[in-house]
């Protein structure tokens, strides 16, 4: 793939006729460089021993190009239709699970069954919480996982909100995550052929530098069906100074960082003398990116910003648009709602509580599942894909400010780190009382003024 310069380019629009299988036919528009274009680029590793051209990819490899050759098409169909595919293949899902799971068995006995996708019903079914995926998670699987998804696995969150989730995933959960993670490079047209940096959490004894990690194929399914470049990966809990130490002699052409070590590297990078001239992109993944975030990243290192959205018991939920900084649902693999306090659909720019339903897992069905964050939905993109859009994610529940009349809101916090007016590391804002904020500080020095 070729490399990718820092200035815009203008993407030539094309409207393409075309024949929806069905017999209907309709019109999409899109970009030029689409899927198919920036594959076409990719060097393709050959699984047979001698036969380098034509590639023959391995059976998991051919199934991937497979998958995401439809993944390209079904982009740019009207939201209407995806629904459509999405509640055929949510009927199936539903009918398993009502079948084969005790919990939803007995959730559902009042509806007489698995209530039918966008009807009332559906919008009156209990809400699947954390605490189901905790305490009693056993009783959501299968007793009848179909052979032919593979193996089953017991997956757990951090429970950094303070309850795990458990959930079995399979070989099938497993190779769509792949393919939407090969769908997020194409949308963003990353050259493989480059160096990938990555600081993520692992245990302690594991990666802390200088002790670094190789990475094989960027530590994604791509590695077994494209050549990729070198990836090293570091300990989130190495010291930031090593970390930033060890970029700049890395000097990546891809960066994958949480949000919150992204701000300190910014906010500290004169203090470490972090310069990433071959820097094209950094990508970040777990936690809230802030639009100050987006625009230091730009400013100080000539680098966009692209964010995703996923969680480990669910998988991919949306990623970010190639053109415009807010998300596109992954409707092939997930029913995503954004729900007001009323458990109605949100409009656009409506503030809501995420629930997800995932499309694939007949292991650990997750049937309206409460994520536990908040987002704006957003309108239809000018992109012309017909993925539904999450304007911006804010975040947890528990980021929610009551008013002493018992209304609650998303606040929107304007203070920003890299404005140098307060020599502040860290702080946080705390609701102690209906009528009572405490506000927390980490200070670099003392203050020599008092704050009015």
């Amino acid at each position: 793939m070729n490399t990718c310069s820092r200035q815009s380019r203008k993407r030539s629009q094309t409207r393409e006729r075309s024949f929806d299988g069905g017999g209907g036919e309709h019109v999409r528009r899109h970009s030029t460089t689409g899927i198919r274009a920036v594959a076409l680029k990719w060097r393709y590793r050959s699984s047979v021993a001698g036969i380098q051209w034509p590639v023959l990819p391995s059976r998991r490899g051919a199934g991937l190009m497979a998958a995401l050759q439809q993944l390209e098409d079904s982009q740019w169909w009207p939201e209407a239709k995806l629904r459509e595919h999405q509640y055929d293949q949510l009927e199936t899902l539903l009918a398993h699970a009502y079948r084969t799971v005790p919990h939803y068995r007995q959730a559902w006995r009042a509806f007489g069954g698995a209530p039918r996708p966008g009807t009332d019903a559906w919008l009156r079914l209990p809400l699947l919480t954390r605490h189901d995926l905790n305490d009693g998670w056993k009783n959501l699987i299968s007793a009848a996982i179909p052979s032919s998804h593979g193996r089953a696995q017991v997956v757990r969150t951090s429970g950094s909100t303070g309850v795990r989730a458990t959930t079995l995933t399979t070989d099938i959960t497993r190779f769509f995550w792949d393919v939407f993670t090969l769908r997020d490079h194409a949308w963003h047209e990353r050259d493989f052929s480059g160096k990938l940096s990555i600081v993520r959490h692992l245990t302690k004894d594991k990666a802390i530098y200088p002790n670094v990690m190789d990475v094989d194929g960027w530590g994604c399914a791509a590695g077994e069906l494209v050549e990729m470049g070198p990836a090293r990966l570091i300990n989130i809990l190495s010291p930031m100074r090593q970390i930033a130490r060890w970029l700049a002699h890395e000097n990546p052409d891809y960066l994958l960082i949480y949000p919150s070590a992204l701000d300190e590297l910014l906010r500290r990078s004169s203090e470490f003398d972090v310069s990433l001239p071959a820097l094209r992109e950094i990508r970040t993944l777990s936690e809230v990116v802030m639009p100050e975030t987006r625009s230091a990243s730009f400013a100080q290192w000539g680098a966009k910003v692209v964010d995703l959205y996923s969680t480990i018991e669910a998988g991919y939920i949306a990623l970010q648009c190639p053109d415009h900084p807010h998300y596109h649902v992954q409707s092939e693999g997930v029913v995503a709602e954004i729900l007001n306090e009323e458990g109605e659909p949100c409009k656009p720019g409506e503030i809501g509580r995420v629930v997800i339903t995932s499309l694939h897992n007949y292991a650990t069905p997750l049937v309206r599942y409460e994520l536990g964050d908040m987002a704006v939905a957003g309108a239809t993109c000018p992109c012309g894909r017909g993925l539904p859009v999450i304007e911006r994610i804010l975040g947890r529940y528990r980021n929610l400010l009551t008013l002493p009349n018992g209304e609650r809101f998303y606040p929107e916090f304007t203070f920003s780190p890299y404005s140098g007016e307060l020599p502040v590391e860290q702080m946080q804002v705390v609701q102690t009382g209906a009528k009572d904020i405490e506000v927390r500080i980490v200070l670099d020095r003392e203050l020599t003024m008092s704050l009015r």
